[in-house]
């Protein structure tokens, strides 16, 4: 099965990058329907919550994971392969 990722607040090389890692991975990154949100999330830290209660709100039952800091691969895989079980 195909997990259907929404990524949130990327720019657009990392978007390209993350999309790369998703395929290996199985998982597409999608525009709407998702099964799992990842946000890249901003500070100051405010925003950041404000963020992921609308993204929570607009995606109920969904999900919404931060990506990590520092962002690497086997970072990125393990918030996502956790994400992927909170929905089986």
């Amino acid at each position: 099965m195909t997990t259907k990722v929404l990524v949130v607040g990327a720019d657009p090389a990392l978007a390209e990058l993350l999309d790369e890692w998703l395929t290996l991975e199985s998982c597409r990154a999608v525009a709407e329907r998702p099964d799992v949100v990842l946000v890249d999330v901003p500070f100051p830290r405010e925003l950041a919550v404000q963020r992921l209660q609308h993204i929570g709100d607009e995606h109920p039952g969904t999900p919404v994971l931060p990506m990590p800091k520092p962002l690497t691969r086997d970072a990125f895989v393990a918030v996502l392969r956790r994400a992927k079980d909170a929905i089986q």
